[in-house]
């Protein structure tokens, strides 16, 4: 299993970021080439709207966008769009991307990516870091990890869990849970995890790995249900959810977080001028 999970730390949240940003007298941080910002900035996140980057992109675009105007978001979901279409923009800090660890994990797997993607996007800073949430749909009888394995050993090849993308947290762990405990599930892939939670929902999507800005409200609501965390520790916003450790031990923390990139080129006064997106020392658990 450890193959398979690596490590994470409890990074800082998204909401953090509405007392974070410049004093309020402080409109554009100073030192910045040719008068940056001075015209309209584009804020691309690579998944649909409604999950957790987009979360994180909005309440990152909003707050900027109240510093220094001029600044719009474009959701580009789909494996590879929003990575196009910045890599192809120019290197002038006016078309940034926000996306998540699933990028990297991606670009190891999916063969002939058309770019190194840690040189490609200079990051500038971390947005949301969190463990994920494991739910299922309501309509399967599993409230926890091992009613989940047993139920899938029970029903082969009639469970399925929703992914994003190829290399996605979210199919590493439907693929460890297929791998380590030898069950039959289908992966089923989604533009995003707004989409996917949409068909949980529903019934349609047995299991999905999410984080707990896009998960963690509709557990509470009770739409869908949440077995586990992946996380070292219980969390607070769900502190009843045990850790998918408290029953297997040796599974490793396994955390996500959604970050703000530049491209390549991009003049270096703008990257690591970080104190306009800089965000508090409040965490997640």
């Amino acid at each position: 299993m450890n193959s398979l999970i690596c490590g994470g730390r409890r990074l800082l949240a998204v909401m953090s970021l509405a007392t974070a940003m410049l004093p309020a007298h402080a409109q554009k941080p100073a030192g910045l080439p040719n008068g940056y910002p001075n015209k309209l900035i584009h804020v691309v996140v690579s998944s649909a709207p409604g999950g957790a980057i987009d979360i994180a992109g909005r309440a990152f675009a909003g707050k900027l966008n109240e510093r220094w105007g001029n600044v719009v978001l474009e959701n580009r979901a789909g494996i590879g769009v929003a990575y196009e279409l910045v890599m192809k923009s120019a290197p002038d800090g006016y078309t940034l991307l926000v996306t998540s660890i699933s990028a990297y994990s991606s670009a190891e797997i999916v063969q002939k990516v058309p770019y190194n993607i840690r040189t490609k996007f200079p990051p500038i800073v971390q947005l949301t870091g969190s463990p994920y949430i494991v739910t299922v749909s309501t309509n399967i009888p599993v409230r926890n990890m091992k009613e989940l394995v047993a139920h899938a050993k029970a029903n082969p090849n009639k469970l399925n869990f929703g992914y994003t993308n190829v290399g996605s947290a979210s199919q590493l762990f439907g693929e460890l849970l297929i791998h380590d405990f030898k069950v039959d599930m289908q992966g089923i892939p989604f533009k995003g995890s707004g989409p996917a939670y949409v068909e949980q929902m529903a019934g349609r999507i047995h299991l999905l790995l999410g984080s707990s800005s896009s998960a963690g409200p509709l557990v509470k609501t009770g739409k869908i249900r949440g077995i586990a965390t992946t996380g070292i520790a219980r969390t607070r916003d769900q502190p009843d959810l045990p850790t998918v450790r408290e029953t297997y031990p040796e599974f490793v923390e396994f955390a996500g977080w959604a970050g703000l990139f530049g491209v390549e080129g991009m003049q270096p006064p703008i990257i690591k001028d970080r104190k306009s997106t800089r965000l508090n020392s409040s965490h997640t658990d």
